[in-house]
């Protein structure tokens, strides 16, 4: 037993120090792109913002915002670029360069969502991503030229 405790401290504290990282990271880079949109250096889609919209109750099973759904429950403002989406100053979630769009639509439902199916693929792996972003009032338009803009870039 005097054996097993320090490799498992080591292996909790290794876990620690990944994930840490991971959220540094993620926090960091979300803080840049969101300073490069306000000055004007980066280029987005769409802004729209929200009065009263429930992003993270809006996502499914397969969405990769199950760990911000509390966070993405009072965001107020998204940007759509053409590599991703900044909501609030919370979270830039990056698609890339690795990514193919299986699905990109408008939905019927009430609010109205841009519906995201995303496979991202490097060499024999591929993950499929689906999440929904609601449309304001009045912003339709906008999100048929977001998503004409949007297919034509990475489908499949």
């Amino acid at each position: 037993m005097g054996f097993y405790l320090p490799v498992i401290i080591s292996f909790i504290s290794l876990l620690g120090i990944t994930f840490y990282s991971i959220f540094f990271f993620t926090k960091k880079k979300t803080r840049l792109i969101r300073n490069q949109i306000l000055s004007g250096r980066k280029p987005f889609l769409a802004h729209w913002t929200y009065e009263s919209a429930n992003i993270g109750a809006l996502q499914g099973k397969g969405s990769p915002f199950k760990f911000y759904k509390q966070k993405l429950s009072v965001i107020k403002e998204i940007y759509i670029c053409t590599d991703g989406i900044l909501f609030g100053d919370s979270l830039f979630y990056d698609w890339g360069h690795f990514a193919k769009y299986k699905k990109l639509a408008i939905t019927t439902d009430t609010p109205p969502c841009l519906q995201f199916k995303i496979e991202f693929g490097t060499f024999d792996t591929e993950t499929l991503v689906e999440f929904l972003i609601p449309i304001p009032e009045g912003k339709e338009l906008e999100a048929i030229s977001v998503v004409n803009s949007l297919y034509g870039k990475n489908t499949k």
